[in-house]
């Protein structure tokens, strides 16, 4: 059925046909920002020129032009009258702009942080400019990636760890911070920034100064000490011949007679941090190797918990009760796992 004539005189319909007017042409204008093809515009708008004489068709034009459901369509051509049938298609067609908007301003976020290096980044981009019109941006992510990488990057890492700690990084940027994996392997990439790798503190092998200390610390023990002053003179030896292995000493005695004390004073003398690590009860091999990181919570084990307390990468380690270590059961045997540690031959690539 054709529309009826346009009432000149009617103020309110001509107040609608005016807002029709400039809502249909920021429409066209957001369409030609979007690249579509210049003879289409250019019909559309000589089309809308004529919305002042035939507002009903302009109306069916721009319906047919925008997203809008089944309802809203057959909303829009059961209003007869054009006063009911143009405040309708006014606010789809808000709508509609809005949406181009929208959608306008993320491919301009996304497209302004791309470069060669970053193509591969592009959907991960895409998603979060999405999130940010949602209201669901974490904004502290970017920035705790940054921190990580930072940290990474501070610790001076070898290039084999390097390489290793890239690739877990990379994953992580891809995951979602809900995964389970996540938290697994943000709490690896943390150890791996929080180790000292190349932190050491600087030897002071003096025996004379040694000998000092140890008397001053420990009345008597003469054969103990006499024994820790010989094997501080062969490091000392080794240490000039470029051999940087360092002995390991094995302190017997009931409770109370003065081990740990005097590996205390053997650190002091050195100049370097001394760690006790309490084995006694310990009946899990993860304790001393350190978890797999397949399980929810892994962890690094004593040793490495050590290094990173004492924040250099040669303390003095003094491994207490080591005759109470737990036996062999379902979880491993910790004294096998110990060999590991101990043997000369193992224990650098520890």
């Amino acid at each position: 059925m054709p529309d009826k004539a346009v009432d000149k005189n009617d103020q309110e319909l001509q107040d609608q046909i005016v807002t029709l007017r400039s809502t249909s042409k920021e429409f066209v204008s957001l369409l030609q920002s979007l690249k579509l093809p210049a003879p289409v515009l250019t019909q559309l708008q000589k089309f809308l020129e004529n919305v002042g004489t035939i507002p009903g068709q302009v109306v069916d034009l721009l319906m047919s032009t925008i997203e809008s459901t089944y309802d809203e369509k057959i909303t829009i051509l059961d209003a007869v009258d054009l006063k009911e049938r143009i405040p309708k298609a006014v606010e789809l067609l808000t709508r509609q702009i809005h949406v181009l908007k929208i959608s306008q301003k993320v491919h301009d976020n996304v497209e302004g942080k791309l470069n060669k290096k970053q193509r591969e980044f592009y959907l991960r981009q895409q998603m979060a400019a999405i999130k940010e019109e949602l209201g669901e941006k974490d904004v502290g992510e970017e920035d705790e990636m940054t921190v990580i990488e930072n940290r990474l990057n501070a610790a001076n890492l070898p290039p084999e760890v390097q390489k290793a700690a890239d690739r877990e990084l990379k994953r992580l940027r891809k995951m979602q911070p809900a995964s389970s994996e996540y938290s697994v392997i943000r709490n690896y990439l943390d150890w791996l920034g929080d180790l000292p790798w190349t932190k050491s503190s600087e030897d002071m092998l003096d025996v004379e100064r040694a000998r000092k200390q140890l008397n001053d610390d420990h009345h008597g023990l003469e054969k103990v000490k006499r024994r820790i002053l010989e094997y501080l003179a062969v490091t000392k030896l080794q240490q000039l011949k470029g051999d940087v292995k360092g002995p390991i000493l094995c302190l017997v005695g009931p409770p109370g007679v003065g081990k740990t004390s005097l590996g205390r004073s053997i650190a002091t003398a050195m100049g370097r941090k001394f760690h006790r690590i309490a084995l006694g009860g310990v009946w899990d091999e993860s304790e001393i190797r350190g978890h797999r990181r397949t399980y929810v919570g892994a962890l690094p084990g004593l040793i490495i918990h050590g290094l990173k307390k004492c924040e250099v990468n040669n303390p003095i380690f003094l491994l207490d009760e080591i005759d109470k270590v737990g036996s062999r059961g379902h979880h491993g045997d910790p004294s096998a796992a110990f060999l590991e540690v101990l043997d000369p031959e193992q224990n650098n690539t520890f």
